[in-house]
């Protein structure tokens, strides 16, 4: 994590799914310090359909330190459920300049 003023994660979602209500399929993120795993979207909460919406989480308690960032999908529901990322940026401020890119790699475990 890089040493920041305010270090934010910020980042655009955009949900496509075929609940109607909650029905165990969700995104969620945290930041993993060690063994030790914070919901800073935790489970259940983002789920619903959702056009581009940007979130910015403060990430101050890690400040300095180095951590993983999890975005998880989870979907544990016969109804279809798609996340998707855009915009992912760490540091001072929030990213909202749509010339701006991150790239980040993919990892599946």
């Amino acid at each position: 994590m890089p040493a920041a003023t305010a270090p934010i994660l910020s980042f655009m979602h955009a949900i496509s799914t075929t609940q109607t209500g909650f029905d165990y399929a969700w995104l969620e993120v945290a930041v993993q310090a060690g063994s030790k795993v914070n919901y800073l979207v935790p489970w259940g909460e983002l789920w619903q359909n959702a056009d581009w919406t940007l979130i910015a989480l403060d990430l101050s308690e890690w400040d300095g330190q180095t951590v993983d960032l999890l975005f998880q999908v989870v979907n544990c529901s016969t109804d279809t459920f798609t996340a998707t990322l855009d915009r992912v940026n760490v540091g001072g401020r929030v990213a909202t300049d749509p010339t701006e890119r991150v790239y980040l790699p993919m990892v599946m475990r």
